[in-house]
């Protein structure tokens, strides 16, 4: 799952240097192995258009209304398509400290489910609900292109044009749960 950010050997280390160095040094580490991931120049910078989907990455999940405010905090006073690695820093580890924007609960999002799903079936019409969220919707912003292909590359069922959308929200939550233990 692309939300793993650590793999076993990891642990020991995020723990010792948060231990050594102060407990944000871990989120700090998070930060950086995530902001990187996207840093594709290498120059400490990432599109701004990124900045949701790293913050999502990182277990950070702002209404899409408060995307712009936040995002104002990030850029610099003449704002740029970039971001730079220093600035998204300072706003993400604000974020984790505070435990601003956690995700909703696994009740929440199933019941979000079962909306697109009258008949309470298990199942969606992974086409319709994908039109659905690319249309500007309350938030005034449909989803990329980029953050809805790797929706359903997750979300829709092998060979079948469905969402058994029990099993993605279980999906969802152990991905959500791995990337906080580490």
């Amino acid at each position: 799952s692309p939300l793993r950010l650590g793999g076993s050997g990891m642990e020991g280390g995020l723990a010792a240097a948060a231990g050594a160095e102060g407990p944000d040094q871990a989120l700090r580490h998070r930060i950086r192995v995530a902001f990187d991931l996207f840093d594709d120049a290498a120059n400490g910078t990432v599109p701004s258009e990124e900045v949701p989907t790293i913050l999502r990455y990182l277990g950070i999940f702002p209404p899409e209304a408060e995307i712009p405010d936040i995002m104002d905090g990030m850029h610099e006073e003449e704002p740029t398509k970039y971001v730079t690695y220093e600035r998204f820093e300072a706003r993400a580890l604000e974020m984790m400290r505070e435990g601003k924007y956690a995700p909703d609960s696994e009740e929440t999002i199933l019941a979000a489910f079962k909306v697109f799903d009258p008949e309470d079936t298990g199942e969606i019409d992974a086409e319709r609900l994908q039109q659905m969220l690319l249309e500007d919707g309350d938030s005034g912003r449909g989803y990329q292109d980029k953050e809805m292909e790797a929706f359903m590359s997750i979300a829709r069922d092998p060979g079948r044009a469905t969402i058994a959308y029990e099993d993605y929200v279980a999906k969802l939550m152990a991905s959500i749960e791995q990337a906080q233990a580490h």
